[in-house]
């Protein structure tokens, strides 16, 4: 009896990783998606608005360094519980704001909060899993990749067909409740490390954290502002790249770095790496690239766009667990 209870337990743990997961994958979506309704909400302009998206996307690679090492460090319980309250909170605010400092504010405590989801999910689902069902772990943990990638246009439509632009942040709002009954229930509450926290790398998180952060926002941000022609581009490159190179230097030097070089040097860790690297940027190119085709070229609207992009997310159910079973 007890044996079973502590699956349960796992189980539920696990499903409310993979909903937050989720959840971060399609917010980043949607508020692509939707980002003409939201100017118009807002009252933004073109230029103004571009900078949600990239302020929302940098503060998730801000906290990503961070997230996996003090979700360990703190519990997963706890660390997710507060994000999730954080997240909804904030999301709960932006339709109610009226200033764009407070909207990128908030946007970027939007960022920091839903960034934890993802790195804490994977680590969990290896440790409450046994190894024999790790393959199904990681399959639902790809699940959510494309799936929400693509269902978010749709979502988006709908939001915008029926004059609810909010909904794209208030979405938020009304699943939290869930996520945190499924966090209560089924993470166990564990006491802070406090060992390891006093090992804490934070040169390595701060560095790399806001390196990543800068080198995205001028990547996002360089094909609008004419790349290395805008002296902003160019100062969040080049502070990017020399935080990330202070990254590399840190690791090296320290006692207990955030991430042993040599360990991540192993052909056994680098490859596989590199081959999720290249899966995840191949996904999230055609996630970009194909709406935009079809509403540049084709000339479809939400709608359409989001019947066709169903048919890349609803054979998901399908493609992912015969995937696992061949496995």
């Amino acid at each position: 009896g007890g044996d079973g209870r502590d699956v349960a337990e796992r189980l539920v743990g696990v499903a409310a990783v993979l909903i937050a997961a989720f959840v971060s994958t399609l917010n980043t979506r949607i508020t692509t998606f939707g980002l003409a309704d939201i100017r118009g909400g807002l009252g933004l302009g073109f230029d103004e608005g571009s900078w949600l998206t990239s302020i929302f996307s940098a503060s998730q690679m801000l906290i990503t360094p961070a997230a996996a090492w003090l979700s360990t460090v703190i519990g997963p319980r706890r660390f997710l519980f507060w994000a999730t309250v954080v997240f909804a909170l904030a999301s709960l605010m932006v339709p109610l704001s009226s200033g764009y400092a407070e909207v990128v504010t908030l946007q970027a405590v939007r960022g920091l909060a839903v960034g934890t989801f993802i790195p804490s999910a994977l680590g969990f689902i290896l440790r409450a899993m046994a190894p024999r069902w790790w393959i199904w772990g990681i399959a639902a943990y790809s699940f959510r990749f494309v799936f929400s990638q693509n269902v978010a246009s749709s979502l988006e439509a709908l939001y915008s067909e029926m004059g609810r632009w909010q909904w794209i942040f208030r979405q938020n709002v009304a699943l939290a409740p869930i996520l945190i009954v499924l966090i209560v229930i089924g993470m166990p509450d564990q006491p802070v490390d406090r060992n390891l926290l006093r090992r804490t790398d934070w040169g390595g998180v701060v560095f790399s954290g806001l390196g990543f952060a800068l080198l995205y926002a001028g990547i996002d941000q360089g094909n609008r502002l004419d790349w290395l022609s805008s002296g902003v581009v160019v100062g969040l490159l080049l502070g990017g790249g020399l935080l990330i190179i202070a990254f590399f230097v840190n690791e090296a030097l320290v006692e207990f770095p955030l991430i042993h070089l040599k360990i991540a040097a192993a052909s056994y860790v680098w490859v596989p790496a590199m081959l999720i690297t290249v899966y995840g940027f191949g996904t999230t190119a055609t996630a970009f690239v194909l709406p935009d085709y079809l509403t540049r070229v084709q000339g479809l609207r939400a709608l359409q766009i989001g019947d066709v992009l169903n048919w890349i997310a609803l054979p998901q159910f399908v493609l992912v667990p015969a995937t696992a079973i061949v496995l």
